[in-house]
């Protein structure tokens, strides 16, 4: 890298760290070659929606002044942030910006070499993060090579892209093929960290990544087993997830284990358990922002409470479950995006409503119909 290209990326480093350090003196400045490691730094320490604003202004600089790189750094950055943060609307609006410039401004060629079929698949998985399969799956066809790549990040895309795959598959209801998608993932990703695992630490720039990435296919495969009603394998890989997890020190994925075994734990019956995993899911999702930890969690909570007939309790997880639905569908502009998110939410609504007529509160069963209609 030059040193035109080592100043360009001087003000989005001293974003970064100013806000994950909480810091006001001078820093010490060095460039920015891996925003993705810089992005799982900041969700990772709570600092993802200070550091959000930051980063936004700064791509906006970037890209009015026509430096490609530094603006395609940040709007990558901002893209995976605003993933942390449940805002999808933003979220589709920087990968879409992200692919804009790479396509422009550094390829033509179609599914590309790593770096565009990143950008691909990041704006794949902000359409599934709204439920919008139909967008997602042309952009994942177009980018998904043959074979792995014999590159560690070429691998590591690779991985990427059929875990989004796999999760396309899970939402048309082939939930087989899905799991089949995201064990390929976890294997090729296993893989790679293996190997980074053997090789000295000075040359693991991209380690905090691969693991994230790694978590992330256990927590599909966790879906995939529990959806399919195979609670043991389903069980199996959530121990391995929150294991690996709380190796890591990676809090957000231990939420996301702890909520999942919550899950489990329910689907067998087993309350003392499931409520169990539920709050300390819950306790984690405070330390920083984790919303669908959070909504899942309230939801897993109301719905053993009420399989107890314990509906006040039910009640009061369900409200602040419908609270984080709406403020999450807030964010988005367009009624398309908002109703296809709502899709998997509308039974929350439900259970809602069945919990305020059980506690014999028909007024505000009848109000939360009016908002589960509003939602539609």
């Amino acid at each position: 890298m030059g040193s035109s290209d080592q100043y360009r990326y001087l003000l989005l480093f001293t974003i970064l760290v100013f806000v994950s350090a909480g810091c006001s003196t001078s820093l010490t400045l060095r460039p920015i070659e891996r925003p993705e490691r810089e992005a799982t730094s900041l969700i990772k320490s709570g600092s993802a929606e200070d550091a959000l604003r930051e980063i936004e202004m700064a791509a906006q600089q970037y890209e009015a002044k026509k430096e490609w790189e530094p603006a395609q750094t940040a709007y990558r950055v901002a893209t995976l942030l605003a993933e942390s943060l449940g805002n999808y609307q933003k979220m589709i609006a920087y990968a879409r910006k992200n692919l804009e410039i790479n396509r422009e401004h550094f390829t033509q060629e179609q599914g590309g070499p790593p770096r565009a079929r990143q950008s691909i698949q990041l704006l794949a998985r902000a359409y599934l993060a709204v439920n919008n399969y139909e967008k997602a799956l042309p952009l994942i066809q177009e980018a998904l090579p043959r074979r792995v790549p014999p590159t560690r990040k070429g691998a590591q895309t690779y991985a990427s892209l059929y875990s989004t795959l796999g999760d396309i598959y899970r939402m048309r209801g082939d939930i087989k093929t899905a799991l089949k998608h995201h064990e390929e993932a976890r294997r090729v990703q296993e893989h790679v960290l293996e190997e980074l695992k053997a090789i000295t630490k000075r040359r693991r720039a991209d380690y905090p990544v691969v693991k994230d990435r790694y978590l992330r296919h256990l927590s599909a495969l966790v879906h995939d087993h529990l959806t399919l009603g195979e609670y043991e394998n389903a069980g199996n890989r959530a121990e391995k997830l929150l294991q690996v997890a709380k190796e890591f020190g990676y809090q957000d994925w231990q939420g996301e284990g702890q909520r999942l075994l919550g899950d489990i734990s329910s689907k067998r019956q087993d309350r003392a358990s499931a409520l169990s995993h539920y709050q300390r899911a819950l306790a984690l999702a405070e330390k920083f922002p984790m919303p669908r930890v959070t909504l899942w969690s309230h939801v897993g909570s109301a719905r053993v409470y009420l399989a107890e007939g314990k509906t006040d309790l039910a009640i009061g997880h369900m409200e602040r479950a419908m609270r984080i639905v709406e403020t999450m569908r807030s964010f988005l502009q367009s009624e398309e995006l908002r109703s296809s998110f709502f899709e998997d939410k509308a039974q929350v609504y439900i259970d809602a409503v069945l919990a305020q007529l059980l506690g014999g509160r028909e007024d505000e069963a009848f109000h939360t119909t009016e908002r589960n209609l509003s939602m539609k």
